[in-house]
């Protein structure tokens, strides 16, 4: 009786693990077919995806007047099945494409931009949203036939290049509720780097002060342009006592109506980079600090001085879990090969624009610490959850970012095949983040030790937003201009006035 009832519970248990076995291998045949439906959908709706960004290309709208080109990203998503709001952080360009399937955990972020330059699309933001909208919607189908759940959230953030429109999306909570985000962007070649970049202030400085005939009567005046001078000259010796790589730009952007007149109001635009905001809070915050540097500029010339932060990016906490797990993705995926006659089309821009531009390049390169010297508004992203973001080849090497060399390469195959990759990778890697807990557990950890002891907060003022046209085109489906609180007037950092 015992040997039978024995019997019985080893067959039971051997059935368990057979059965086990079978779900883990059926689990495993799963994503790799949802792999194969995202890189099928993508090869299949190439022509179309390519379309539009070519679309997108010919608007080349500038910062916050993305008007047609955030209409037609979100007329894809809407076709698709994503619901959608508009308007996010009082910016009308703003949107937000969610699609949810099962428990609708995790939750996976994807940034799109799709603003131009003045010189067109010479950042490669075509490209750059339409890929991020594609696989967004890659993802959507693997996810509906393949029963695997989770929530998509498609962030459609505009002004990158001109405004940094994530800073004001990430102040009013937009991104919260995300387990981890997903970005990507139009380079030189294949590569996922984990490195980090700088961190940046930019701040308005206006000097006021009192006009006067600078001939007739220079005692009676008191010049704004020289408290402007002043302070940028105490900056200029401050610089020998900054870490590294802290940077300190600024042009005048008043200097004053006439040279015989003592100028009234002068004004500066001043940049701040740093390590990280930290280190900028300090390099201004301390004895013979920027703040001080511009106090003494009005102290010295009888002037009163105002100060306001008008823009701040967090530098970019790096993932390099997250990057091995795109190069992983990468190398299934395959990356494209460029024909001769691309080759051939990168030298006649060399020749044009007098470049030594070399050959396109399909390799996959290794992850490497490569901390950029740029700032970019992805930095405030990387601090609400983790994020991973990488590069695919849209222009060959030696191309100059934001250049007219650029902008043609972008708008063409070259740019249509990086364009096509980054599609199936970031899918992919989607699939691996929904589907793989012990992955996207990875990515967290690595997030959660970077940030301890780390402070996040908006810096830009919680009254300020970006400048917002007041028209916009009659067609533009989008929310109207919203009516936004003036911004108030920036506390004095000078406590001394004028006698």
């Amino acid at each position: 009786m015992k040997r039978n009832i024995t019997a019985k519970i080893a067959i039971i248990v051997a059935c368990i693990l057979v059965i086990s076995l079978n779900l883990n291998t059926l689990a495993q045949v799963n994503i790799e077919d949802a792999k194969q439906t995202v890189i099928g959908w993508a090869d299949e709706n190439a022509e179309h995806i390519s379309e539009i960004s070519h679309q997108i290309w010919e608007y080349a709208e500038v910062g916050l007047t993305e008007f047609k080109s955030s209409d037609l990203l979100v007329s894809e998503l809407e076709k698709s099945g994503f619901g959608l709001e508009r308007g996010l952080a009082g910016m009308p360009t703003s949107f937000v494409g969610t699609y949810i399937h099962g428990t609708g955990k995790p939750v996976i972020g994807i940034l799109a931009e799709y603003d131009a330059l003045p010189n067109g699309h010479s950042c490669g933001h075509n490209l750059f949203g339409t890929g991020s909208v594609s696989s967004a919607i890659a993802l959507k189908e693997a996810m509906e036939k393949h029963n695997i759940d989770g929530t998509i959230k498609l962030f459609g953030t505009p002004t990158e290049d001109t405004h940094g429109g994530k800073v004001w999306m990430a102040r009013e909570g937009v991104f919260d509720g995300c387990d981890v985000f997903l970005s990507w962007h139009p380079g030189t070649k294949n590569d996922c780097n984990y490195g980090s970049n700088l961190a940046v202030q930019i701040l308005e400085v206006k000097y006021f002060g009192v006009p006067s005939h600078a001939g007739a009567a220079p005692e009676k005046g008191r010049s704004a342009l020289d408290g402007l001078t002043i302070s940028s000259i105490a900056m200029e010796f401050l610089r020998e006592h900054m870490i590294e790589p802290m940077r300190i730009q600024y042009i005048i952007t008043d200097g004053g109506q006439a040279p015989n007149v003592v100028p009234e109001y002068a004004q500066m635009r001043l940049v701040l980079r740093g390590p990280m905001m930290k280190d900028i809070d300090e390099l201004r915050s301390r004895d013979g600090g920027i703040d001080d540097c511009l106090r003494a500029g009005a102290l010295a010339s009888g002037t009163d001085v105002t100060m306001q932060v008008v823009g701040a990016f967090y530098n970019k906490i790096p993932n390099r879990t997250g990057s091995d797990l795109i190069i992983e993705n990468m190398n299934y995926v395959g990356a494209p090969a460029f024909t001769e006659e691309e080759n051939q089309f990168v030298q006649t821009l060399a020749d044009k624009y007098n470049l030594p531009l070399s050959g396109l390049d399909s390799s996959i390169h290794i992850p490497i610490d490569d901390t950029g010297k740029g700032s970019a508004d992805t930095g405030d992203v990387s601090y609400i959850a983790p994020l991973i973001a990488f590069n695919t080849t849209t222009s060959a090497p030696g191309t100059p970012g934001h250049s007219l060399t650029n902008v043609e390469q972008v708008g063409m195959s070259i740019g249509w095949k990086g364009l096509v990759f980054a599609t199936k990778v970031l899918a992919c890697a989607g699939l691996d983040l929904l589907t793989d807990e012990g992955k996207l557990s990875a990515v967290q950890k690595e997030f959660q030790e970077r940030m301890e002891g780390v402070d996040y907060h908006p810096v830009i003022p919680a009254d300020l937003w970006p400048p917002i046209p007041k028209e916009q085109p009659a067609d533009f489906k989008g929310p109207n201009v919203p009516d936004l609180p003036e911004a108030e007037k920036p506390e004095s950092l000078l406590y001394w006035k004028i006698k």
